[in-house]
């Protein structure tokens, strides 16, 4: 027999190791048994799960606190993104009347008796008619009576839209193609509340999209954009929508009163060698939608340049925006 810690040789029934003095237990009786070794009780698992768990919601609750922090809101994807809320724009001028025509007329001689009765209605509407015009014309004579009568309801249109503006004249003004927008400041391309990348060309302005916008870092004050016609022609009004008509596709803030706005600009209208033929100031309330004015000695344009003379306060970012531009003719 010999020592469980150092192997030295032990005397028999030894409780003690000569060697290095470990204590040995003496072998058990004869026909007795050793005492199996007996493991101690499982321990319970569920105050390991309910930490796990514990620490997991602990972790979402934080990811859930910081994620304003890492999700920056900028501005418009101008590729594809649709905005949420709807952008309202110049009411477009419409034609909408209902006529109705009823004549009688009844004819009485000396033995017969004829009446005839003929009704006629166009109507051409666009939304419910909101007035009404009637005339009356009687004539009598000693066998024949006639009555007419004539009833026009112009329409007042429901959804504004960035067309022509309203005029009083003969002649319904029509939109001038222009072939280039330029200016003179640009701010960089940005990105939205997702990283997709914006650009403010100022073609963007001639687009046909409020979505999509020009703008110039700060104020912008004097800053300028040319717009070349197509074809030199007769402008009769000038329109522009003075913001950012927009609303990130993601978060929803709100593009048009977190830039500045357009308050004030001077139109000019510029011949084929560039001398100025006409100006105009416009004003425009603060508001996302087509604001046109008309304008006299327009003639001949070739070019129509937009100067900025106001704009309002930031809010939120530090640049003047404007989405779209429109010019007509009468002609």
């Amino acid at each position: 027999m010999r020592c469980p810690i150092c192997s030295s040789p032990v005397r028999d029934g030894a409780t003690k190791c000569d060697e290095c003095g470990c204590g040995i237990l003496p072998p058990p009786p004869p026909g007795v048994d050793p005492t199996p070794f007996v493991r101690a009780a499982t321990t319970p698992r569920w105050p390991l799960i309910l930490s796990i768990v514990g620490i997991v919601a602990a972790l979402a609750v934080i990811a859930v606190a910081l994620f304003p922090l890492f999700n920056k809101d900028d501005d418009k994807v101008t590729a594809g993104a649709s905005t949420s809320a709807p952008v309202s724009t110049q009411p477009s001028p419409s034609t909408s009347t209902a006529t109705s025509t009823a004549t009688s007329t009844a004819t009485t001689t000396a033995g017969a008796s004829t009446s005839a009765a003929s009704s006629t209605s166009v109507a051409t509407t666009q939304a419910r008619p909101t007035t009404t015009a009637a005339s009356t014309t009687s004539t009598s004579g000693a066998t024949t009576s006639t009555t007419a009568a004539t009833t026009t309801a112009p329409s007042t249109t429901v959804a504004p839209s960035t067309t022509a503006p309203v005029t009083t004249g003969a002649a319904f003004p029509q939109p001038l193609t222009i072939a280039l927008a330029e200016a003179t400041c640009t701010a960089p391309d940005s990105v939205d509340s997702r990283g997709n990348r914006i650009s403010f060309n100022p073609m963007l302005t001639i687009d046909g999209s409020p979505d999509t916008a020009w703008r110039c870092e700060g104020a912008a004050l004097h800053v300028a954009l040319v717009f070349s016609l197509a074809t030199p022609a007769d402008v009769n009004f000038v329109a522009a929508l003075p913001g950012y008509a927009s609303q990130d596709p993601y978060l929803h803030t709100d593009r048009f009163t977190q830039n500045r706005r357009v308050a004030k600009a001077r139109w000019a209208c510029l011949d084929g060698s560039g001398k100025e033929v006409g100006s105009a100031d416009q004003t425009f309330a603060d508001q996302a939608k087509l604001q046109s004015v008309p304008v006299t000695g327009f003639a001949g344009c070739a070019k129509v340049l937009f100067e900025i003379l106001d704009s309002t306060k930031s809010g939120g970012r530090d640049y003047t925006a404007m989405s779209e531009v429109q010019l007509f003719t009468a002609a």
